[in-house]
């Protein structure tokens, strides 16, 4: 790792280097899905009824099926917990047969801040300093009253235990973008990278706002929620080894007007990301030149993506 400190008048910036000699891999060629049962299409026990989440391998509840009651819905099941149609309106999964449920937004005032979660342990444990591709896809049920943003993930070196189905307390490595609300047709795709500390072992899903922060929109006045499904959830490593740009990673330093990048490869794109995984900007690295948002401070994942090639650079902003 190298690690270069530059300073300027106002601000010093550490930058970062970290993943030489790799190639970007797209699609399924960024490697093994880290999450087992990403549709819910491993069946242990066809569902028929409520909080049944248990009956879908690999995954649970972090209250242990005590407080909380995130759902499993399956073409095998019967009562109100069949797929695509049930007790919450219709919605094909967006492969298999299978997703799960829950409440994201409850606003009543006995259920204040009351929330669902589903957790699953990785394939393998997260790398420190390893990037990986995280998507999750979201979809608003139809009896939904309320739409939301606040979909959010986070990853935990251990399993998360709820004493209660109210917020953890922490804040989510990944979350939709602010007033990216879900709807009752489309499937919504929370995605990004993320950063491994290392060590990460276990991934949980729902919103990790409470009422006083979570962005709502009404629906109708059938009630005061918002509930949604989850299906297709992966976690990939981004990189694979292969060929690099002239044998050398090139070197990242502060211009007048942001970073620059020294000798960029031809038709070079670039993705910058917060600490959160949350995109700032993207485009093309064209002379070198990489503004950033100007109010911004801490962390900033800079990705430099060209044919057959990828280089990551982390820059701290105080």
């Amino acid at each position: 790792m190298n690690i270069t400190l530059l300073a300027t008048r106002s601000r010093v910036f550490m930058v970062v280097i970290f993943g030489t000699n790799m190639a970007l891999a797209l699609g399924s060629a960024f490697g093994q899905n880290l999450v087992p049962n990403p549709s819910f299409e491993e069946v242990l026990q066809c569902p028929n009824g409520p909080s049944q989440l248990a009956g879908t391998a690999f995954w649970f509840d972090p209250t242990g099926n005590l407080t909380g009651t995130p759902d499993f819905f399956h073409a095998c099941g019967s009562g109100t917990h069949t797929a695509p149609s049930n007790f919450l309106g219709f919605q094909e999964p967006v492969e298999g047969l299978g997703h799960a449920g829950l409440f994201l937004y409850e606003g009543s005032q006995v259920l204040a801040n009351w929330r669902e979660y589903i957790q699953v342990e990785l394939l393998e444990t997260l790398v420190e300093n390893r990037c990986y591709h995280v998507r999750v896809h979201v979809n608003l049920s139809d009896n939904s009253s309320r739409t939301t943003d606040a979909v959010g993930l986070r990853f935990y070196p251990d399993a998360v235990q709820l004493p209660n189905p109210f917020i953890p307390g922490d804040e989510p490595h990944l979350e939709l973008a602010s007033g990216t609300f879900l709807n009752t047709t489309d499937w919504t795709v929370l995605e990004g990278e993320y950063l491994a500390q290392g060590g990460e072992r276990f991934l949980m899903i729902g919103n990790y706002r409470d009422n006083a922060n979570t962005t709502v929109q009404q629906l109708s006045t059938n009630g005061n929620f918002a509930y949604a499904l989850i299906d297709d959830v992966s976690v990939l490593p981004c990189l694979t080894t292969g060929v690099d740009h002239a044998g050398q990673q090139p070197q990242l330093t502060l211009g007048p007007h942001g970073l620059v990048l020294a000798d960029p490869p031809p038709n070079a794109l670039f993705r910058m990301l917060d600490a959160a995984g949350r995109l700032l900007a993207d485009g093309s690295v064209g002379d070198g030149t990489i503004a950033f948002p100007p109010e911004h401070s801490g962390m900033i994942i800079l990705s430099v993506l060209a044919p057959g090639t990828a280089w990551h650079y982390r820059v701290m902003v105080p």
